[in-house]
């Protein structure tokens, strides 16, 4: 019986060491995560205050003439305010450019938090572990296909990020997925600025789907083969927007992995603008 309870207490104790070793563990990747996350949001926040202080105001109307007679209804101009259509998105991208080289854009998802400037590397594994700013971090950024040309986008525009953490990159890209966004007209429209002009591209398919590289080709022999490949975007998706495609479109494709890394999750939006 003694024997029994002495190995009966040594499991206990080597459980308890599990338990709390693993607890340790927990709270140490929990402070990393923190670090790595608060690091992105520092360097957001910096881009940021760069973006809003080169904001453009809208014009002043011209002063009319002063009335002899002023009504005592009349209020107070109301505080001008301000809007997207009013950002020198051109200056923006310069700007950001001093930071970092390789700024090619300005990517804004509506009610998802993506609201970050693009990059773009000479290869598609760069910006899987490093932020805007040049330093490690498993976050990584938002980056252009190495392919793509940024200047006179292809057929197909592809922009990659991390889903590991929803507070930043494309970790919140998994509202699409709710009929309560996709449905909503005021999502359905994307902001992708480049350098030259500011563009906005409506969705017209947004799915989940195996690992595959399917969807992420850029260029084309001819027409009936981009066709294709734009019929099958649509018929995967997993809500009809109704939008029609031809062969003279150019569309935006974001992808990141979805739930594990044999999983995507998938938007295509088509340039209106």
């Amino acid at each position: 019986n003694l024997f029994k309870e002495l190995n009966l207490n040594f499991i206990k104790t080597i459980l308890l060491f599990v338990i709390l070793i693993t607890f340790c563990i927990y709270i140490l990747f929990y402070f990393i995560n923190k670090k790595h996350v608060d690091s992105t949001i520092k360097t957001t926040e910096k881009i940021n205050d760069i973006i809003k202080s080169i904001e453009i105001e809208e014009p002043e109307k011209p002063k009319e003439e002063k009335k002899e007679e002023i009504k005592e209804d009349i209020k107070t101009e109301k505080p001008k305010e301000k809007s997207a259509y009013f950002k020198n998105y051109s200056k923006a991208i310069n700007e950001l450019k001093k930071i970092n080289g390789d700024t090619v854009g300005w990517l804004t998802l509506n009610n998802t938090g993506i609201d970050y400037p693009v990059v773009k590397a000479n290869n598609n594994d760069k910006y899987l572990d490093y932020s805007f700013d040049g330093k490690r971090n498993p976050n990584g950024w938002i980056f252009m296909d190495y392919r793509n040309n940024p200047n006179d986008l292809d057929k197909n525009t592809v922009i990659y990020g991390h889903s590991g953490n929803y507070y930043v990159m494309f970790g919140s890209l998994s509202k699409v997925l709710n009929q309560n966004w996709y449905t909503n007209s005021n999502n359905q429209t994307i902001t992708f600025n480049t350098e030259n002009n500011n563009k906005k591209w409506q969705i017209f398919s947004i799915y989940t789907i195996d690992v595959t590289s399917d969807y992420l080709v850029s260029s084309f022999e001819d027409d009936d083969q981009y066709l294709k490949f734009l019929t099958k975007l649509k018929e995967r998706s997993i809500y009809d927007f109704g939008q029609q495609l031809d062969a003279s479109d150019k569309i935006l494709t974001l992808s990141t992995c979805y739930k594990d890394s044999d999983h995507r999750l998938v938007v295509h939006a088509k340039l209106i603008k």
